[in-house]
């Protein structure tokens, strides 16, 4: 054996040994300097008297940590004017409101100026706890301020009178969510989670969002007339009697959707929809969820719209769907159809789809039509447009004692004047079953395919199932129905206005 060689490689053994061990040492170290900075910076409380105290010192930047646990009193929130920061110190620490006090208002309220963020990487745990009280207010009032949660700040168990139970976010104020939890709470009107008023924004990258209820809409987030950015994190399990189990839309508000997950909410309601996501346009409003990624699945609505519910309900209102990613997956709807996906005009107010990618797949319409996208028109003045350009609608199931309709696509005209249209020019649609219908199903409507493909029974793992027409199948004074597959070259235009040969 040659000896230098040996050296050699024992000398390059021990070089990238103490580099590994400088490299240690040097994160070490940066750590226990950050360790020194916070304790050196943080200013300790350990009661409320001494939070409020600390909260309202100086201007300029602060630090707060909480020594033990603390019970609100009084009738005032601790007041939020300049930038600060509260953590836990040394484990878990608890704000809960006093029940000798019956103090029932929010525990911090964030005004103009002032921003709160909750959690601190050398901190502890953070629980803010509605206590058994019933309050009037949210646990965080951000009132023309900036709040912000992460890792390690905890917002439960808070049972208010009104709208909000977690977070409330007033005009002009920005609440971001990186990390954290908000759980457990309850609003007897909107909002179980998070509320966003008129001009309010609410931005998630991360944290949870999930066990919430409302006795009316939006079990997890409410916004109305604000701004709403989903960009990471999972709203799940939350519940609302009446529209949008997860996420609940109206006014001119805007909700994005670029990912995270929307799962296991649910709108027990007969009359409501919407389990993941209920789009709800009023009277002159335009209210718009555009969806590129992410993922919504597993929710659950009494009535239409397992997944998603979108719909203008008043005159002159507009609600718009857009999807170019994403995936809808294994929802279910009751009896308004769509476990997908649920479009709808009401009065005279005009809806809208389109879906220019992602994945609407698994879902189930257990007592109506459309497995996997539900269009209707419900009024005589209501006009209501799905236009897919590309994507796949797969392996939805459309259910019912009375007959099925539209595993893919059910396209249902039940007004004297309205209108539906379905315009398909690329993507695919195959896999799904229903009754009637396997892969599209239109009634008094108009469908018109320039492209894409709808599987039929010669589509081996990817045809559509149905009694009649495997492909499609239409009712417009004759009924007419297609069992082979439609392909790209293959055109069912206008079947409003004649449809085609089986």
């Amino acid at each position: 054996m040659n000896r230098n060689a040996v050296r050699r490689g024992f000398c390059v053994c021990a070089v990238v040994f103490g580099l590994f061990v400088l490299a240690a040492c040097d994160d070490f170290n940066r750590s226990l300097e950050d360790d020194v900075e916070f304790y050196l910076t943080v200013i300790p409380v350990g009661t409320w008297a001494e939070l409020k105290s600390a909260a309202g010192g100086t201007s300029g930047p602060g630090l707060i940590g909480l020594t033990g646990d603390i019970e609100a009193d009084g009738v005032d929130p601790v007041v939020i004017s300049r930038p600060l920061t509260i953590t836990g110190l040394e484990g878990r620490r608890v704000i809960r409101r006093g029940v000798v006090s019956s103090f029932t208002g929010a525990l911090f309220r964030v005004d103009a100026g002032g921003g709160l963020t909750l959690g601190h990487p050398q901190g502890g745990t953070l629980v803010l706890d509605g206590g058994d009280v019933t309050a009037n207010a949210p646990l965080v009032s951000v009132a023309g301020g900036a709040l912000i949660l992460r890792d390690g700040a905890v917002l439960q168990n808070n049972d208010r009178t009104g709208g909000g139970g977690g977070v409330e976010v007033l005009g002009g104020s920005y609440f971001t969510m990186t990390g954290g939890t908000i759980s457990g709470n309850i609003a007897a009107s909107n909002g179980g989670g998070v509320y966003v008023s008129s001009g309010g924004n609410c931005t998630m990258t991360g944290g949870t969002i999930n066990g919430n209820s409302a006795s009316s809409r939006g079990g997890g987030v409410y916004a109305d007339s604000g701004g709403f950015e989903m960009k990471g994190g999972t709203i799940s399990g939350n519940s609302a009697s009446s529209r949008g189990g997860g996420v609940y839309v109206t006014g001119s508000s805007s909700f994005t959707m670029s990912g995270g997950t929307i799962s296991g909410n649910s709108a027990s309601n007969g009359g409501g929809g919407g389990g993941g996501v209920c789009v709800d346009a009023r009277s002159g409003d335009n209210t718009a969820f555009t969806m590129s990624g992410g993922t919504i699945s597993d929710n659950s609505a009494g009535n239409g719209g397992g997944g998603v519910y979108v719909a203008a309900t008043s005159n002159g209102a507009a609600a718009g769907f857009t999807m170019s990613g994403g995936t809808i997956s294994d929802n279910s709807a009751g009896n308004g159809g769509g476990g997908g996906v649920y479009v709808a005009a009401r009065s005279s107010g005009n809806t809208a789809f389109t879906m220019s990618g992602g994945t609407i797949s698994g879902n189930s319409a257990d007592n109506g039509g459309g497995g996997g996208v539900f269009v209707a028109a419900t009024s005589s003045s209501g006009n209501t447009v799905f236009t897919m350009s590309s994507g796949t609608i797969s392996g939805n199931s459309a259910v019912s004692d009375g007959g099925s309709l539209g595993g893919g696509v059910c396209v249902y005209n039940a007004g004297s004047g309205g209108s539906a249209v379905f315009t398909m020019s690329s993507g695919t649609i195959g896999g799904n079953s229903a009754g009637l219908g396997g892969g599209v199903y239109v009634q008094e409507s108009n469908f018109t395919k320039a492209g894409g493909v709808i599987y039929g029974s010669g589509g081996g793992g990817n045809s559509n199932q149905a009694s009649q027409g495997y492909a499609a199948y239409a009712v417009n004074g004759v009924h007419k129905w297609r069992n082979e597959t439609a392909g790209p070259g293959v055109s069912l235009n206008s079947v409003g206005a004649g449809g085609w040969d089986p």
